[in-house]
């Protein structure tokens, strides 16, 4: 038997106490994208990121607090195993409340680079056009895979940086996507 895999918005049924059991978050990291104060450049650095049982649990937790506070998410399902999930904050913000956050946006490691980001990506990018965002804000991990797949996508760095949000993750690189 052959499992199929669907993109769709996440309920707070989806999200029970070990909803992301078979998602796998590791990541090798060997070169990162860096802001030297005048320009982007990579430079080699090595690092590995996973999660444990805990980590995947707060980020259940996340994504139940983002639904409770009026924001969307949406996932890569197979059965009821949560393998991708995306969501966007409900908040506008910006010089013209153009913005709405991609606050997570994760592809288990063993569906990636099959076009499962891609399509969680567009999804994510329909549900905020709806609501009428102008641009989708996303501060993404440095890692050169990372970056590649953001401008793959079509977005650029962002306009209006986000002094919270780069507070928080400062090796982060800002980015936005025109909707």
């Amino acid at each position: 038997m052959v499992s199929e895999f669907v993109v769709r918005a996440l309920t707070f049924e989806d999200l029970f106490e070990g909803a992301l059991e078979h998602f796998r978050r590791r990541q090798e990291t060997t070169c990162v994208l860096y802001w030297n104060g005048q320009s982007f450049s990579y430079r080699d650095e090595q690092f590995s990121e996973d999660w444990d049982l805990v980590e995947k649990e707060r980020r259940i937790e996340r994504l139940r607090r983002c639904l409770l506070d009026g924001g969307w998410a949406c996932g890569v399902f197979e059965e009821r195993h949560l393998l991708g999930f995306a969501n966007i904050q409900p908040v506008t913000f910006g010089s013209r409340g153009q913005y709405r956050e991609l606050d997570m946006f994760h592809v288990s490691r063993h569906l990636r680079r099959q076009g499962w980001g891609r399509r969680l990506f567009r999804y994510s990018c329909e549900q905020a056009r709806a609501v009428g965002t102008e641009l989708l804000y996303i501060s993404a991990h440095p890692a050169k895979e990372t970056q590649l797949f953001y401008e793959a996508v079509g977005c650029v760095p962002a306009s209006e940086v986000n002094a919270d949000l780069l507070a928080k993750e400062p090796m982060d690189i800002q980015l936005e996507k025109p909707l």
